[in-house]
């Protein structure tokens, strides 16, 4: 049982040093103490506009010290927060406004105006301005900077628990509507404090904060950050398109701690030349959310300080990080990526086709059971019971585990090599392939920074492979050469008939690789005059 809750954090820290910087981003600067009293009165404001708990409340803002002042004030609130993504257009928004549910938003007055014209429905009563905007259309209870100001700042918190709604994050669904992910205070404080304590987050750090606040990546930069009492450093939005930016920042900001997804590791060695820059403050690296390709891993150790450690996290958002592993080298060409063990505070399993444990030297799917493991979709029974589960290793059903649709096999020693998908898996001519055993064969070459394989129909074979593949300069690979590369690995039906040569892929707003919009953009590419090489001949013949 936790004996606090999330918007307790930051008094926790301010208790121990309220002069702390909490957040930090260029020439704006929140310290612990301000951070409690500013987020004191944003739940004061809440309150007064009608917030009660158990809400749920939009935030619509880029990152800022006033938007983690907001962050905390709705949690101090007794609500849960939805953070929405700024670079998202209004529609979607107001989609993921109805369907939360939202009574309340929280944000820049520009968004929030385009979300108000964009129809949030009737459920949307109240709007808090972070900036001076112009007056909002009539309707909303609204709440401003100069109202905020005459709010107390000693607000007493809601007394909620630990299994109250914290956050419902919208995730991308297969079937094209967003899901929602309902975390619990149990559920995030679960996970920030094993971190804390795994990677020795110190008041002294200073966490570079990549994730975007609707990524649940950020939950470990501002509650494990805070847990720790460290300075949180946002990397503004609008920076993050530019890798060598970024990459001079954490090396002028002295960042200490990273947790960034591969792309943006990726990104920054290749566009942001990290590996030239003074990382001598960086201590901890830690990456989640897809497959590093083994090529861009060992370029991205060799560039860490010799102190540094590097971790491999695990988890999708309805567990956030389950199972973990310190990296010290990438994997051998054709040997599967290590996630590791699972965390102490939680369970992982995998069973086989027969739904037996698979043993070591088997495969299966992943199960998830825990602290972390998510309340459910926000309402979507349906959806919830497809993947919260009975656990079949409990007594009577007595606990739930959560299906992550994700291929792994168990080591000699327990731990366990992710495959890949069961999502990800296609027939080609009847027989059934992996399209990350395809990646991993392509990421293995030295020439490519990074590889992706999508199936597209094919009136002969049922599905053609079509890969695409982003090198480095002066490389020297070509479409050709990295076929035979594939038929020197591979069967013949599983190397890709084409392979296109890109500037980059589309990414999500995580940043991580767009799968469904790469796709998309592959079948939309014209197939070669007769139809391109013939399916397992390298040479086209």
């Amino acid at each position: 049982m936790q004996p606090f809750l999330l918007g307790q954090l930051p008094g926790r820290a301010a208790a121990r040093d309220p002069d702390h910087p909490a957040v930090v981003l260029d020439d704006e600067r929140r310290t612990y103490g301000a951070l409690v009293a500013e987020s004191s009165r944003m739940a004061g404001l809440l309150t007064a506009l009608g917030v009660v708990p158990h809400d749920r409340v939009a935030l619509l803002a880029r990152k800022g010290t006033r938007t983690v002042d907001a962050l905390y004030g709705i949690l101090r609130a007794g609500a849960a927060y939805v953070p929405l993504d700024p670079a998202s257009p209004a529609a979607r928004h107001a989609l993921l406004v109805r369907d939360s549910g939202a009574r309340c938003v929280v944000g820049e007055g520009a968004l929030v105006r385009a979300l108000l014209a964009a129809d949030p429905g009737p459920g949307l009563e109240a709007a808090i301005l972070l900036d001076d905007a112009p007056p909002l259309p009539p309707g909303l209870r609204v709440g401003t900077p100069a109202d905020l100001a005459a709010f107390d700042t000693a607000q007493p918190d809601h007394a909620g628990t630990e299994l109250d709604l914290a956050a419902l994050l919208y995730t991308s669904g297969s079937t094209g509507a967003p899901k929602g992910v309902m975390l619990s205070h149990r559920n995030v404080l679960s996970f920030a404090t094993w971190a804390a304590g795994e990677f020795g987050l110190r008041a002294d750090d200073r966490v570079a904060n990549h994730a975007p606040f609707h990524f649940d990546l950020s939950t470990f930069d501002y509650f494990a950050g805070a847990y720790a009492g460290a300075a949180v450093h946002p990397i503004p939005s609008r920076e993050a398109p530019f890798p060598a930016t970024v990459a001079e920042r954490t090396a002028r900001d002295r960042h200490s701690v990273v947790y960034a997804t591969p792309s943006t590791w990726i990104q920054l060695l290749t566009r942001g030349r990290l590996a030239e820059r003074d990382l001598g403050a960086l201590r901890v690296a830690l990456y989640a959310g897809e497959v590093f390709p083994p090529a861009s891993l060992a370029r991205f150790l060799a560039a860490l300080p010799r102190e540094a450690s590097c971790w491999n996290l695990y988890g999708p958002t309805e567990t956030n990080v389950c199972t973990f592993t310190r990296v010290t080298r990438a994997p051998h060409e054709g040997e599967p990526a290590s996630i590791g063990r699972a965390c102490p505070n939680c369970e992982a399993f995998a069973l086989d086709e027969s739904g037996r444990v698979a043993a070591p030297g088997g495969e299966g799917e992943l199960f998830v059971a825990g602290a972390t493991v998510m309340q459910g979709y926000w309402n979507d029974a349906a959806r919830t019971a497809k993947s919260l589960v009975p656990h079949p290793l409990a007594p009577g059903g007595s606990r739930v585990a959560y299906r992550t649709g994700d291929v792994v096999r168990v080591a000699p020693d327990g731990s366990f090599l992710f495959l890949g998908r069961r999502d990800h898996q296609v027939k080609v001519r009847g027989y059934r392939v992996e399209l990350g055993e395809v990646e991993g064969v392509l990421a293995a070459d030295a020439a490519v920074i990074e590889a992706a394989v999508v199936a597209l129909p094919h009136t002969e074979h049922g599905a053609e492979l079509v890969a695409a593949v982003i090198l480095a300069s002066g490389g020297g690979a070509d479409e050709r050469s990295l076929r035979r590369a594939c038929a020197a690995r591979l069967p013949a039906y599983m190397v890709p008939g084409r392979v296109l040569v890109r500037d980059g892929f589309p990414r999500t707003s995580s940043g991580k690789l767009d799968r469904v919009r790469l796709t998309e953009e592959l079948a939309a590419q014209p197939a070669p005059e007769h139809g391109g090489a013939a399916a397992g001949r390298p040479d086209g013949a």
